[in-house]
């Protein structure tokens, strides 16, 4: 059980090194490929630039400062948030709480604004931190939801 329980921790922990570091892949070689060793790296779609899953569903509650929108889509590594009309810049941090719909147990982020759309009123975001209930939280959902992905 212990041996279990030290495993998921792990899991858990990597999880969460992905996520402050945004997932990002080298684009060049480095001292350990040398550039033909690399492996060329395409995204599906053109211009895609995200490097996780996202999901519709289910959608998640976001607070801001003292306000509560809903997502549009959502993924390990950030949240796109549906009718913002706060006042975070690009690139500013803050702290997040988030539940699903209707849920009652909230958990806590930090965020980092990626882009502001002020004509859909769409705010996407980037994790910069998370708590381990947080990744739980998230994993949770994407093994339940996985045939939801956008």
């Amino acid at each position: 059980m212990a041996r279990r329980r030290r495993f998921k921790d792990l899991v858990l922990k990597k999880i969460d090194l992905i996520s402050m570091t945004g997932g990002h892949r080298q684009d060049g070689p480095s001292k350990a490929k040398p550039a033909e060793a690399m492996p060329k790296i395409t995204n599906v779609a053109k211009g895609e630039k995200r490097n996780y899953t996202r999901f519709s569903e289910p959608k998640l509650q976001v607070k801001l400062a003292d306000k509560v929108y809903t997502t549009i889509d959502w993924s390990i590594g950030g949240l796109l948030i549906a009718g913002y009309d706060g006042d975070l810049d690009q690139g500013g941090e803050t702290q997040a709480n988030f539940c699903l719909v209707g849920g009652d147990r909230n958990y806590t982020a930090t965020i980092r604004v990626v882009r502001f759309d002020s004509r859909h009123k769409t705010l996407a975001v980037r994790f910069t931190r998370s708590t381990m209930d947080a990744l739980e939280f998230f994993r949770n959902l994407m093994k339940q939801h996985a045939q939801r992905a956008v």
